[in-house]
């Protein structure tokens, strides 16, 4: 990461910060906003669903802006639905804000690793995956405890006005920072970012990351009652989230290193997370064991996204903002596919510790795909290049 790539990390913070704060203060939102705790769950719900829908939508939209200049105002709407929800005076209003929000999320996020691939040094542009998932990492551990500890301090509302003047600097930075950038340079546009999306490659990778997502998050929605049910009080809970955060920062760092270094590697990363997933079902019973698995869930979860990134961004590099934009969407329906595939082995189980067997089945169906795309031939220049190299090795 360098000066000028912080700007856009830090609107990355900023986003992974406000998309998830609501889930750890839905009884506090409801009882302010006057709803109960299952309509102000919606918050949560609407914008998962927006961020899956409009991801693509907008990148089609703006295909064809100059992808510096368009982090900045993708970042500006941002700022703006969030003063929306600081300063709104009832549901609807708040509701409304996290819809400005989520609408740009997936947009601003692959166009962040666009702009930081070419802010980056040419011998270092493959790190734009994992300079940006720094910056989702970063709410994990600092942004979403730190708005938690707001909330309680200040009441609901100074979390959303603390990350509405973070992203407004942020705003300010990412356009002093990428002012020098694109002037001149035409963008692909809707039709060769539709193309690119069509390639059957960049198709199985977004499925992949799909149900690897989906794995993903039928444990992480089910983090807290697991841990409960291991025999910690709810107040450790917080602590354990953050050893998890610390956990994922690493395993960025080791996708990072492990991103572009061709179909073996990639694999072998995909098949310890399925292994990590079935580890987490015994060693999630007792105290001593949780964090151990959680740490090891968390390594392998954080070293497969930037692989999967990055092999979107090589796959479809002439044209990557809808393919990057489209495996965003890709995590977010993710999302709401393993909290409810996690619910339905609760409901009929009766027994949360059997939710990693669900991640399990779900990141091998993610683990076919994924084989399916590195066994079929190399699609781009890229591509030919990473797979010759395999072959060499």
């Amino acid at each position: 990461m360098t000066r000028r790539t912080i700007p856009l990390v830090a609107g990355i913070c900023c986003i992974g910060t406000s998309e998830l704060l609501p889930g750890g203060m839905l009884s506090q939102l409801g009882s302010a906003l006057d709803v109960d705790v299952t309509t102000a769950g919606l918050l949560v719900t609407v914008y998962a669903a927006t961020v899956a829908l409009a991801g693509p939508v907008v990148t089609v939209l703006t295909a064809g802006v100059y992808k510096a200049r368009l982090a900045t105002w993708l970042l500006a709407v941002f700022t703006v639905g969030n003063v929306v929800i600081a300063t709104a005076a009832g549901f609807p209003l708040v509701l409304l804000g996290r819809v400005v929000t989520a609408s740009v999320h997936g947009a601003y996020l692959a166009t962040a690793i666009v702009v930081t691939q070419r802010l980056l040094p040419v011998e270092r542009s493959s790190k734009a995956v994992t300079a940006i998932q720094f910056g989702v990492n970063l709410a994990t551990v600092l942004g979403i405890p730190a708005g938690a500890a707001l909330a309680q301090l200040g009441g609901w509302r100074t979390p959303f006005a603390m990350i509405s003047v973070v992203a407004a600097l942020a705003t300010w930075g990412v356009h002093k920072a990428t002012a020098h950038l694109d002037i001149g340079t035409p963008e692909p546009d809707a039709r060769q970012e539709i193309s690119a999306l069509l390639n059957l490659n960049v198709a199985l990778t977004v499925g992949a990351t799909a149900l690897f997502s989906a794995a993903m998050f039928t444990v992480i929605t089910y983090f807290e009652p697991s841990a409960v049910a291991a025999g910690y009080a709810e107040r450790a809970v917080p602590v354990l989230l953050v050893v998890y955060g610390v956990a994922s920062i690493a395993g960025n760092s080791i996708g990072g290193r492990l991103a572009g270094r061709g179909r073996g590697h990639a694999l072998l990363t995909a098949a310890a997370f399925i292994a990590c997933c079935a580890a987490f079902q015994p060693l999630q019973r007792s105290t001593v064991t949780f964090p151990v698995g959680a740490v090891l869930f968390a390594l392998a979860t954080f070293s497969l996204i930037p692989i999967l990134q990055s092999d979107v961004l090589d796959l479809a590099a002439a044209a990557p903002s809808l393919s990057l934009s489209a495996n965003m969407s890709a995590f977010g329906a993710g999302a709401a596919l393993g909290s409810f595939a996690g619910g339905r082995v609760i409901t009929h189980f009766h027994d949360v510790h059997d939710v990693p067997l669900a991640a399990a089945v779900l990141a091998l169906g993610g683990f076919a795909l994924y084989g399916w795309r590195h066994a079929r031939p190399a699609s781009s220049p890229v591509d030919r290049i990473k797979e010759a190299s395999h072959f060499q090795a």
